[in-house]
C-alpha cells in the first residue's frame, strides 16, 4: 500500500510540474473576434518590443495571434473600418512567458471588450 501512495505522489508532482512548465513557458496568444457588421482592416497588435500586422478580419470571424513581447508589456490594438482609424491602448497586461491568453472582442459599436484567461483555465 505504501508503494501505491508513493507512486501516486510521484505521479502527482510530475503532473503538476508539466502543467507549470507548459503553462508558464508558452508565448502569449491573443484572440481577436469581430462581432461587428464591418470588416476590420489593417489590424495591428503592439506592445513592448513587438508590432504585429494581423491583416483583415471579416464580420463574425476570429483569429489567434502569437505575440512575443520583450518582458512585461501592455497590449494595444489598432484597426480601420471604412478608412476610419480606431486605436485602443493599454487593453491588458502580458509577459513574454507565462501562458498569457487574451481575447479582444470588437462589438457592433466598434468598442473593445477584453477577456483574460490564464494557461491554467481548462
Amino acid at each position: 500500500m505504501k508503494a501505491r501512495w508513493r507512486y501516486l505522489l510521484v505521479f502527482g508532482i510530475a503532473a503538476l510540474g508539466l502543467v507549470a512548465f507548459f503553462g508558464h513557458s508558452s508565448d502569449p496568444i491573443i484572440t481577436i473576434e469581430n462581432e461587428s457588421d464591418n470588416t476590420l482592416t489593417k489590424i495591428i497588435l503592439s506592445g513592448s518590443g513587438f508590432s504585429q500586422q494581423v491583416g483583415d478580419l471579416p464580420p463574425g470571424e476570429k483569429r489567434e495571434v502569437i505575440v512575443r513581447p520583450n518582458g512585461e508589456s501592455g497590449l494595444n490594438l489598432a484597426f480601420q473600418v471604412n478608412d476610419r482609424s480606431y486605436e485602443n491602448n493599454n487593453l491588458g497586461y502580458l509577459e513574454a512567458e507565462g501562458g498569457y491568453r487574451m481575447k479582444l472582442i470588437v462589438d457592433p459599436n466598434l468598442k473593445i471588450r477584453v477577456m483574460n484567461r490564464s494557461a491554467f483555465d481548462f
